[in-house]
């Protein structure tokens, strides 16, 4: 699985919104390594300092493919996670006038930063 956090800062002067949320979320890789749907991905409640970097015993791993250990495909994911959650990410709200509406509020232009994308294995 593929695991990515990251800051999001949702403001609007207008109506008075300034708000920021830390969010992680896990998405499995594709059998090639190359792309990944974050639109599959699901939220976790695990930032990235509770994460280990390494293993509480040895044990063998299943080797990964070749194209998920370039640098370049790690970057195409981090990409593809912050234009995801520019796209995704959203804070309603419920206007005071009558009758209340709900108005939704993306994230600020520049809003969003990519903390860690990373490999995981297992989240406890």
């Amino acid at each position: 699985m593929v695991y990515g956090a990251a800051r999001i800062h949702f403001a609007d002067r207008r109506r008075g919104v300034d708000e920021s949320r830390r969010l992680a979320f896990v998405t499995p890789i594709s059998p090639t390594g190359r792309t990944l749907d974050w639109d599959a991905a699901r939220p976790v409640e695990i930032m990235p300092d509770q994460l280990v970097k390494e293993p509480p015993v040895a044990a063998a791993y299943l080797p990964l493919s070749a194209a998920a250990m370039e640098t370049a495909v790690f970057t195409r994911w981090a990409r593809s996670f912050d234009r995801w959650l520019a796209r995704t990410q959203r804070v309603e709200l419920v206007t005071k006038q009558e009758p209340p509406e709900t108005v939704t509020v993306g994230p600020k232009r520049g809003g969003v930063s990519v903390e860690l994308v990373a490999i995981v294995w297992k989240l406890s």
